[in-house]
């Protein structure tokens, strides 16, 4: 096409992303060919599209089992390849790319959980700063009040994810700890009781 872009009274570059390439990548967007869409607006220089439609299908499959199966994998890869691209060269910046980062954290907070990793799991929760764990009721008022205005509405609807995911990862790590200061408190009784040689 691009070779014969004058045949078909495409002026340049611009024009021809905006009658082909745009018109394409819509056009998959309309047939949820999404992975297609993203691509095309990329190379169309529709770097804000390009975030949105990210930040739209993410927020569709970290909330589905094995975070949407292959397709879904496909999404993600796609979205942490892109996202880390334009943040380095500063694109896109808003309100969807800070969505598509922290729907991102939230799928490394899932699969840490699953795998049993508690404390990489609440690393990446903690980074999403969705819910202040300081324990400060102003910060918590804050965060609440802000809520609704500060996040897009990909990270909104995943809000029956992540906090459910946030108590479990605590409560697992409270047992954990809990049981350890447990094991040392017996430790340390066995140790005056008969010596520390029985250790």
């Amino acid at each position: 096409i691009e070779q014969h872009a004058q045949l078909l009274h495409l002026k340049d570059g611009d024009d021809y992303n905006d009658k082909i390439v745009r018109v394409a990548a819509s056009m998959c967007e309309r047939e949820r060919r999404t992975l297609e869409a993203i691509k095309l607006y990329n190379i169309a220089g529709a770097h804000q599209t390009v975030i949105a439609c990210l930040a739209q299908a993410l927020g569709e499959v970290v909330a589905q089992p094995d975070g949407g199966g292959e397709e879904g994998h496909r999404v993600e890869a796609t979205a942490r390849e892109i996202y880390y691209h334009y943040a380095r060269l500063n694109r896109a910046a808003g309100k969807e790319r800070d969505a598509v980062y922290i729907l991102l954290l939230i799928r490394e907070a899932i699969v840490a959980k699953e795998a049993g990793r508690y404390e990489a799991a609440l690393e990446a929760i903690e980074r999403t700063q969705l819910v202040p764990l300081e324990g400060d009721m102003a910060k918590l008022n804050r965060a609440a009040a802000d809520f609704e205005s500060v996040f897009h509405d990909s990270v909104k609807r995943n809000l029956p994810v992540y906090l459910p995911l946030t108590m479990e990862v605590l409560s697992e790590l409270h047992r954990k700890i809990k049981n350890s200061s447990m094991a040392d408190a017996s430790k340390k009784m066995v140790r005056f009781r008969f010596g520390a040689f029985l250790i």
